[in-house]
């Protein structure tokens, strides 16, 4: 289906506002040096925005894959370099087509969010998962 559509836009971008939240923030998932961050529901909107911090300054791959009923939308990805301690945000945009069929079929849709991080300085390499569900809008 080609009118399903979901895009990483800039990377992983500078803006450091939080992720639209239904609920209260759930904890981060950490592994190692890397954290995903956001809240465990996520409303349904065309911008989605998910923070994502190191602890140590890192190269990052993050990928973003959203999962509808019926369909999934193949992986986005976004590259992008982290300061240490400084979260910034990927961004996930989802076209008209996309978001309507998340609004109607919320609570059977999630966001898959996984990033491997690899440190400037010593090499080693993590990666952690974040999933993503979505209230009803209403």
């Amino acid at each position: 289906m080609n009118k399903l559509a979901a895009t990483v836009i800039g990377g992983i971008l500078l803006a450091a506002s939080p992720a639209i939240a239904a609920q209260s923030s759930g904890a981060p998932v950490r592994e190692g040096f890397l954290s995903i961050g956001g809240p465990r529901v996520l409303e349904p909107r065309a911008t989605l925005r998910i923070p994502i911090r190191c602890s140590v300054e890192c190269r990052s791959t993050a990928r973003a894959k959203l999962k509808l009923p019926g369909s999934d939308i193949a992986p986005s990805k976004a590259r992008g370099h982290l300061a240490p301690g400084k979260p910034r945000n990927l961004i996930v945009k989802l076209n008209d087509y996309a978001l309507e069929v998340l609004r109607e079929q919320s609570q059977l849709s999630r966001l898959r969010v996984s990033v491997k991080a690899t440190s400037d300085r010593s090499g080693d390499q993590v990666r952690a998962v974040k999933v993503f569900r979505f209230t009803a809008p209403e």
